[in-house]
């Protein structure tokens, strides 16, 4: 079975709270950028981003399937202040 890794992501991500979810095609490069922002309780906002099958947040990288560790960095990675 197929699944969409941004169904997934939101799936887990959606009993922690507000999700916001932005897509946006450029046909001309033939590729889609599917953005994923979650409101921590402290009031930040932090944010992942899918393009070409590959997931960016907090600065590390994940293939597209490894959701579970995306939505651990969304729900738990500490900024630096």
């Amino acid at each position: 079975m197929n699944t969409n890794p941004v169904t997934t992501l939101l799936n887990l991500l959606t009993p922690h709270g507000a999700v916001f979810y932005r897509s946006t095609a450029n046909p001309t490069q033939g590729r889609t950028l599917v953005s994923l922002s979650i409101k921590r309780d402290n009031g930040q906002m932090i944010h992942a981003t899918l393009t070409n099958g590959m997931w960016h947040v907090a600065g590390r990288t994940y293939p597209a399937g490894a959701e579970h560790h995306v939505a651990i960095q969304l729900l738990t990675h500490k900024h630096h202040t």
